[in-house]
């Protein structure tokens, strides 16, 4: 008689699971201790970090030692911030710093009369009165266009690299025309007016619509408009003041728009159909800056060359008016959700709610901006942070 074979499952013995147990908490710390490595040293990993990296070694860069570095001021048209690179515009290059104010790249241009704007990872250069706008980014020129026979009035740009542009017209049937392009180039929205001549423009953040200002006279009367498109319709909404000049529109995240006149502001709140007027209370504009989370206008008296005060506006529309600031006005920069006011004697960095810091700065200080979350000083001769 033969007996039946039975096999015994070998179970797993307490030991081998705290041993699996523990090796899989090691496999875990390991992916978050790699993941945090990386995060925290992503200067020196991204891709743009790579470029700089090969430029200093192989190729043109002028290695810095940090700010402060040597720089000619009074050839400086505008600074930027793009990708946590320093971008500053000349009068005949476009330039690229790192962290440790190395010029990595330089791009010449032949623009006659240039205007920067910056947003994400690209910088948008524009021939104001030409016909050429260049939209770059560190790594690459990425459209380079030349609108023939036609004349750019303005600009705006999307941190997607899509641009915008007014442009005079190209027959008597209408005054000017709008044009949109995405950064390949292709024409993704186009209007025509007939009646406005459009001094400036602002594409919402989600890039469907676009917001623009401008102006005509009737019967002797100056008119100045909103307009507010939507790219799936044929027609803007219009919001139509009388005596009164709109220099300037910015359209927030949250969808408010914002229209700077030379007596009032203008606020169009996020899914409103109203135009809330804000008087200037005898205060004229003379600088402006936005971004798509907050605005800000310098403010002086009429007919004075002193003291001033900022105005900011959040994405809401909400309006906060700053204390005095002490000295003449040379340049107001918003990069992110501060500004930076700067005058002959002190640079200010302005909140949504109020002045965070005030500091002395030199009497030949030209610019100023905020890069990698402090403010930036350029004077006649240097580039360096503001003590």
């Amino acid at each position: 008689m033969s007996k039946a074979k039975t096999t015994h499952k070998r179970g797993v013995t307490p030991y081998r699971q705290w041993l699996r147990l523990f090796v899989r908490l090691l496999i875990v710390a390991a992916v978050l201790l790699i993941g945090f490595l990386v995060w925290n040293n992503w200067d020196k990993l991204a891709p743009e970090a790579v470029l700089d990296w090969a430029e200093t070694r192989f190729g043109d860069a002028q290695i810095g030692t940090g700010f402060p570095t040597q720089a000619q001021g009074n050839s400086v048209v505008a600074m930027g911030e793009v990708n946590q690179h320093l971008v500053m515009l000349t009068d005949t290059n476009l330039q690229f710093y790192n962290s440790s104010a190395t010029r990595v790249i330089t791009r010449k241009h032949a623009f006659s009369d240039p205007v920067l704007h910056t947003a994400g990872r690209y910088a948008l250069i524009t021939e104001t009165g030409g016909s050429r706008f260049r939209l770059e980014s560190r790594r690459e020129t990425v459209l380079e266009k030349e609108l023939e026979n036609r004349k750019i009035y303005a600009s705006c740009l999307l941190p997607s690299g899509m641009v915008g542009v007014v442009t005079d017209s190209a027959s008597q049937s209408y005054v000017c025309e709008i044009r949109v392009y995405n950064r390949s180039g292709k024409t993704v929205f186009s209007y025509q007016s007939r009646k406005y001549i459009l001094t400036n423009i602002s594409l919402t953040a989600n890039g469907n619509g676009i917001a623009a200002v401008g102006t005509t006279a009737e019967s002797g009367v100056l008119k100045s408009v909103l307009l507010v498109f939507d790219f799936s319709k044929e027609e803007p909404t219009e919001y139509v003041g009388n005596d009164l000049l709109l220099y300037d529109v910015n359209c927030f995240s949250s969808g408010a728009v914002l229209a700077l006149g030379d007596t009032e502001l203008w606020v169009l709140p996020a899914r409103g159909n109203e135009v809330e007027k804000i008087s200037l209370e005898g205060f004229e504009p003379i600088g402006y800056s936005a971004t798509q989370t907050l605005s800000g206008i310098m403010l002086q008296r009429s007919g004075s060359t002193g003291d001033g005060y900022v105005w900011t506006v959040d994405g809401s529309g909400n309006v906060w008016k700053s204390e005095l600031l002490v000295g003449t006005f040379r340049n107001l920069s918003c990069q992110n959700s501060r500004l930076i006011a700067l005058t002959d004697s002190q640079l200010y960095v302005v909140g949504k709610s109020g002045i965070e810091t005030q500091m002395p700065v030199p009497s030949d200080s030209l610019l100023a901006t905020e890069y990698r979350d402090a403010p930036l000083l350029l004077t006649l001769s240097e580039l360096k942070r503001p003590e």
